[in-house]
């Protein structure tokens, strides 16, 4: 062992050194600073039962960081604590946040059905097998123009289309015509239009 002051070495079996009450360090005695009484008091009792302690000046200063050390490890309890509560807050917030995502569901689900509500589908249209796509929708437009002029309403802006994929195999059966028109309001009477209806030439619009 070595002297905490001086490094000189320390016979294991010599009396003439003291531990640091502390950190059990070793140190002379003749370097402790300390006189014959001290000496003998220190040697009366074990450290747990005397009130006098001999503790190095690392030890010390350690025990004056003790308040600081307390306070911070306070302090930090009550940030842990602090971030307990916003994580159950923000779990508590949770369904407000699901209900927020199903509204918007709805929502969308109302835009889509308005926008459905604009939209009429023609059966039964004749469609050729014979002609390029671009000549088969100027012929689907300007059916759809004559068929909406009946009704004395706004022709459409959107062109019409044509819904599924073709089937050259099977030429009898044509594929539906989609319209967009300008309005619900117009979709509803054109559904309605008794006219349209009675006349032979047009087929029953869905």
């Amino acid at each position: 062992m070595r002297c905490l002051k001086c490094k000189g070495d320390i016979d294991d079996k010599s009396t003439a050194y003291i531990k640091w009450d502390g950190c059990t360090k070793p140190i002379h005695t003749a370097c402790s600073e300390l006189s014959q009484q001290d000496l003998k008091c220190l040697a009366l009792r074990s450290t747990s039962s005397r009130r006098l302690k001999y503790i190095c000046l690392e030890c010390e200063q350690g025990v004056h960081q003790i308040p600081k050390l307390i306070s911070m490890i306070n302090m930090l309890q009550d940030e842990i604590q602090q971030l307990k509560n916003t994580i159950k807050a923000n779990t508590t917030i949770a369904p407000s946040d699901s209900s927020f995502i199903e509204t918007e569901k709805v929502i969308n689900e109302i835009t889509e059905r308005k926008k459905h509500e604009c939209n009429i589908i023609i059966f039964n249209v004749k469609e050729s097998n014979g002609i390029s796509k671009q000549e088969q929708n100027v012929a689907d437009c300007s059916f759809v123009n004559d068929f909406i002029s009946e009704s004395k309403l706004n022709l459409p802006t959107v062109p019409p289309v044509r819904l599924g994929k073709f089937d050259a195999t099977n030429v009898n059966r044509a594929r539906p015509i989609k319209v967009t028109l300008s309005s619900p309001e117009d979709s509803s009477m054109i559904k309605n239009f008794k006219t349209l209806k009675s006349m032979g030439k047009w087929t029953h619009p869905n």
